[in-house]
């Protein structure tokens, strides 16, 4: 009994990248400013750092609302919907920083990410680059990205574990406390790290896959309990957008299961490219080591297969920006194939390369279409705060619908008001009957300066929706 305890707490491999000494932990870093100044490079050409952008029910996580304004999903009410206990802690400070400071410091969490996974795989300088690009043009990341608020503490605490392993050595106690700890902030990222982990260790991986469904399942445990001390209710209560079907019966078993095939037809679909990229790239790794090839696959199946049964058991939507797990498989399989047994050859690098590169290239294009289409937005959020400020009105009243603005076509009133707030201290009031009925008539201008000092945002037509998200 004492051995096996010994065994799991000593729970070490060594690794390409495993931090032995003083100077290969000052050599960990070299390489991640050329890999930061490149991702920079491509975020200010883009606009994205210039322009920032937050989905709507993101500000809340780090906006002291003006006064009268209704939270949409205050962190707090996030805890017994999703619970996300760990992002309401965030959000405490949150509210106190800067929206860019937030957005910076989420990219840069990121980006640790992505460079210690790539160190964790392997310790050559070519390799890592590759690895490091793969990981953050991720298609579910250049949505998940757009909720950079919520995410800071799941990409910080990731990248801590990832550290960890770097610096100690794999420990299995210390892979489930971290996949309870993430499941309080973000549970989709527990079968990413995993399925990383997995790749790196595949010999173990019979002991990863049990120890990942028993701190999966903990981390449920955990979130409904703190829901039934806080909240009066063990478990959770979906939010109606997440179209939650439970299982009460064979027909509705026929229904989540038909939910899931669907699903996973439009992952095939999303994800073709990287599906047969990824099965050459393993078929290569079978040539050099077919056990721990064999042994991956295994415990990534088990993986998948976890991931389906509990889309099966909940009947939820699960939308693409949540399949990052998905996307570490085909990170697994390079992982995989670079870590082979062998020399590392020319044509070994070639074949890493020539796999990576559609990949990382549609990435980025995918990445720019997403900033492009959000950067529009900031844009006239910025262009706004500029004319009111031009008025020196204290109080602004907006009036007419805001998504009749091409910019804002896809954006609610609501959230336009907290970015407003959030970025300028500039509070944009729904305009009373009687303020919107007396500009109408006006020759049209996007602002209205009335006698009383007021000033009035007029959108082009239609009415302000207060009601929405």
């Amino acid at each position: 009994m004492g051995q096996s305890f010994s065994y799991l707490m000593k729970f070490y491999a060594p690794f390409p990248g495993r931090i032995n000494s003083q100077k290969e932990y000052s050599a960990l870093f070299q390489g991640f400013g050329v890999f930061l100044a490149i991702i920079l490079f491509f975020l200010v050409s883009s606009g994205a750092v210039q322009h920032i952008y937050f989905e709507h029910d993101d500000w809340d996580f780090m906006t002291k609302l003006a006064p009268g304004m209704v939270p949409y999903a205050s962190p707090w009410q996030k805890t017994l919907s999703e619970g996300r206990w760990v992002n309401w802690v965030w959000s405490l400070q949150a509210s106190n920083l800067p929206a860019r400071f937030i957005y910076c410091l989420y990219m840069l969490g990121y980006c640790l990410l992505c460079w210690l996974s790539s160190c964790l795989i392997s310790s050559k300088f070519f390799y890592r680059m590759l690895i490091a690009f793969l990981l953050f043009f991720s298609v579910p990341f250049s949505s998940l990205s757009l909720w950079s608020a919520t995410l800071t503490p799941t990409v910080w605490l990731s990248a801590l574990f990832v550290f960890s392993i770097l610096t100690v050595g794999f420990n299995l106690f210390l892979f489930a406390f971290y996949n309870i700890v993430i499941f309080l902030s973000y549970s989709a990222m527990i079968s990413s790290i995993t399925l990383i982990v997995l790749s790196v260790f595949p010999c173990f991986c019979v002991e990863i896959v049990l120890f990942y469904g028993a701190s999966y399942l903990l981390g449920v445990l955990t979130s409904f309990s703190l829901n039934k001390v806080f909240h009066g209710k063990f478990g959770i209560i979906f939010e109606g957008w997440r179209k939650a079907h439970s299982l009460h019966g064979i027909e509705d078993l026929k229904i989540n299961i038909l939910k899931v095939s669907y699903f996973w037809i439009d992952c095939f679909s999303i994800y073709k490219i990287e599906f047969i990229i990824s099965f050459f790239i393993l078929l290569s790794a079978f040539y050099f080591n077919r056990r721990q090839t064999i042994q991956f696959i295994f415990g990534s199946f088990i993986v998948f297969l976890f991931e389906t049964l509990i889309q099966v058991a909940s009947g939820l939507d699960v939308p693409v920006r949540s399949t990052y797990w998905i996307w570490c498989f085909f990170i697994g399989a390079f992982s995989v194939f670079i870590r082979a047994e062998g020399p590392d050859t020319r044509i070994k690098r070639s074949v890493a390369f020539l796999g990576a590169v559609p990949i990382i290239g549609s990435g980025v294009l995918i990445w720019s279409e997403a900033i492009q289409h959000s950067t529009k937005v900031s844009e006239y959020e910025y262009y706004l705060k500029n004319r009111i400020e031009a008025t020196g009105a204290a109080t602004v009243y907006a009036c007419g619908d805001n998504q009749t603005v091409p910019a804002l076509k896809d954006r609610a009133y609501r959230a336009l008001r907290l970015a407003m707030w959030k970025q300028y201290e500039i509070n944009v009031q729904p305009g009373p009957d009687a303020v919107c009925e007396a500009v109408a008539p006006l020759p049209w201008t996007d602002i209205q300066l009335m006698p009383d000092h007021t000033a009035v945002v007029r959108f082009p037509a239609g009415k302000l929706d207060t009601t929405s998200p």
